[in-house]
C-alpha cells in the first residue's frame, strides 16, 4: 500500500506540472494565433469559481488526480490472483470512470466537442501505451518462466 501511495503522489506531482505546462502552451499558441483573451479552461468550468486563478488551480489539481489514478491503479497488475484480462478491465474501468468524471462532470467538455475529442484521444493513447507496456512485461515473464522450465 505504501508503494501504491508513493506512485500516486509522484504521478500527482508530475501530472499537475504537465497539466500546467500543457495549458500554458495552449494559451500561448492560441494567443499567438490571434485569439484574444483566450484561456485554456472550459468556460463552464471557469464559471464555477469566483476567479479565473482559482479555476486554474483546481484545474491543475484535477490533472493531478487523473495522473495519480493511472499510477495507483497499476498496482492491480501486481495482483497475481486474477488474470491479465481482468486486471486490464479493472484498470480501464476505474481510470475511465475517474477520467469521465473529471472530463464531463467537472470540465464540462461535452459542451465543447473538439476539446472532448482531443481529451478522449489522449486517454485512448494512454491506454494503448499502458496496454503495450504491460503486454511486453507479461511476454517477458512468460519467456522467463519457459526458460526456467526448460
Amino acid at each position: 500500500m505504501k508503494e501504491v501511495l508513493r506512485r500516486g503522489a509522484i504521478s500527482f506531482a508530475i501530472s499537475c506540472f504537465a497539466g500546467l505546462v500543457i495549458n500554458l502552451l495552449i494559451d500561448v499558441i492560441a494567443n499567438a494565433c490571434g485569439v484574444q483573451n483566450f484561456i485554456s479552461i472550459p468556460p463552464d468550468f471557469l464559471g464555477k469559481f469566483s476567479t479565473p486563478v482559482m479555476a486554474a488551480y483546481v484545474n491543475v489539481l484535477l490533472y493531478g488526480v487523473i495522473g495519480a489514478t493511472f499510477a495507483m491503479m497499476t498496482a492491480i497488475f501486481d495482483c497475481n490472483r486474477i488474470g491479465y484480462l481482468i486486471q486490464g478491465l479493472l484498470y480501464f474501468l476505474v481510470t475511465a470512470a475517474v477520467c469521465m468524471i473529471v472530463t464531463i462532470g467537472f470540465w464540462q467538455l461535452h459542451h465543447h466537442m473538439t476539446a472532448l475529442i482531443c481529451t478522449l484521444a489522449g486517454y485512448g493513447i494512454s491506454y494503448v501505451i499502458m496496454g503495450l507496456a504491460l503486454y511486453r512485461t507479461l511476454k517477458k515473464d512468460v519467456q522467463f518462466i519457459n526458460e526456467e522450465l526448460a
